[in-house]
């Protein structure tokens, strides 16, 4: 619910007319010449609207909420790698985007990617991240157009993936 209301803001503020999001087999159905993500903890929710993209997914996740036994279901075996040691490396990062990725293709491909289909390069200087795409669903050539971003803010994660 507060997700949606959020969508209302957004519609307001962005001077769009008002819709209903009625509910897809991959995610929210979004009026046509749109596409919008939205995502919620039990403290905050997070929504966009884009115009400009074919794909948007975002993700919002309590700083540290992965176990470490979800790691390796999460992170592929170059991931668990590179990120083992890096110290402090919150692994929730690595899910949240995975998520933000999912929410972003899976519309797109109307199919479910899994965790190890995805490869993520994370760049901590620009909080950002590039994707590299294991499966054979999606055209792989829409990776290539796409671009991860994070932040935190309140104790939590917030990442966004958009498809151009």
């Amino acid at each position: 619910v507060s997700g949606r209301r959020c969508i209302r803001a957004l519609q307001k503020r962005l001077g769009l007319p008002e819709f209903e999001l009625p509910a897809g087999e991959f995610g929210p159905m979004w009026p046509k010449g749109l596409v919008g993500s939205i995502s919620h903890s039990r403290e905050l929710v997070a929504a966009t609207i884009l115009q400009d993209a074919i794909g948007v997914g975002i993700d919002i996740e309590r700083q540290e909420r992965l176990k470490l036994d979800a790691v390796r279901r999460v992170a592929t075996k170059e991931e668990y790698s590179r990120y083992s040691v890096v110290p402090d490396f919150d692994w929730t990062l690595l899910f949240s985007a995975k998520e933000s990725v999912f929410k972003a293709f899976s519309p797109l491909a109307r199919s479910y990617i899994g965790f190890q289909e995805v490869e993520l390069l994370l760049d901590a200087t620009t909080q950002s991240f590039s994707l590299r795409y294991f499966g054979n669903t999606i055209d792989k050539g829409l990776f290539e157009k796409s671009e991860g971003h994070w932040s935190s803010f309140a104790g939590h994660l917030i990442t966004v993936v958009t498809v151009k």
